[in-house]
């Protein structure tokens, strides 16, 4: 019998009690939440809280700012945590939408070597704890083979034994216990990866049309709004160029009318006062 597959959930970052409902930010790591309080993603669904990360969590990612590499984890850059931050407006899970950007189209981890074996790991800690040679995705020549389908995660083992995807320690409950991505008895019951399969498309029209509305350009969609055909949304896109132009004709069109309007009261005001004297 296969392993079951399992996607890694992300736990919350809540201003205070989760009963409270006050969330902050999805983070998979408590670590993540600076003085915040961390809530593993079992943890929420046990709750009554509603606000949670398990909808919306593949719509945020860090990135290495001299790199332009979206991905989850600081070690991950090239340059170390100096370079990152927690949160960019190009990246989620799954792509980096910054425009022409060096690391490739994709959310990108590093990868670990033990014993000639390579695989896909969160971050570097994940990969020194089993003993292995960690490269980032810089060394790795940004190639897209660590894309978070294919990242291996650990899992925290609960008191019945069974497991939730975790991308370390910090991010298990107060009452599990974490298990390394390669622990045998995690990968015999559960298959657990960053995030599930999704399509490698490449950028889009549909996406573009970000740069031209800079102000919406935020978290793009992994797959085109159904119901939005490439063709319809230029046809937007031409029409709402077209009522600019109009706008902006009418506009200059109305301060010459007004300018005119003016000209003649002035004029006409000259001549009766000069009939008056």
């Amino acid at each position: 019998m296969s392993a079951i597959f399992q996607e890694t959930k992300p736990g919350g970052c809540y201003l205070e009690d989760v009963s409270l409902d006050t969330l902050i930010t999805c983070r998979y790591e408590a670590t993540g939440c600076g003085a915040y309080t961390y809530r593993s993603f079992q943890e929420i669904e046990d709750s009554k809280t509603t606000n949670k990360c398990r909808l919306n969590h593949r719509s945020w990612a860090g990135m290495c700012l001299d790199e332009k590499l979206c991905t989850s984890d600081p070690s991950n850059c090239a340059s170390g945590d100096s370079q990152y931050v927690p949160e960019s407006p190009f990246c989620n899970i799954e792509y980096n939408r910054y425009v022409d950007s060096p690391a490739g189209p994709f959310h990108l981890t590093g990868s670990c070597d033990v014993d000639g074996q390579e695989t896909c790991v969160f971050s570097e800690r994940a990969c020194t704890a089993v003993g292995g040679t960690f490269s980032t995705p810089s060394q790795n020549g940004y190639a897209d083979t660590c894309t978070c389908d294919n990242v291996k995660v650990g899992g925290c083992r609960r008191s019945d034994g069974s497991y939730m995807c975790a991308v370390s320690a910090a991010g298990c409950g107060s009452g599990d216990t974490y298990v390394e991505w390669n622990d045998s008895g995690l990968t015999a019951a559960v298959d657990c990866r960053l995030c599930a399969d999704f399509p490698k498309t490449t950028r889009t029209w549909q996406e573009d049309l970000g740069r031209v509305y800079p102000l919406d350009y935020d978290r793009m969609p992994t797959k085109p709004s159904p119901g939005m055909s490439e063709d319809n949304l230029k046809m937007v896109a031409i029409g709402v160029g077209v009522g600019l132009v109009v706008m902006v004709v009418a506009s200059f069109m109305c301060g010459r009318c007004s300018k005119r309007g003016k000209a003649a009261k002035e004029f006409d005001s000259q001549q009766s006062n000069g009939n008056h004297v």
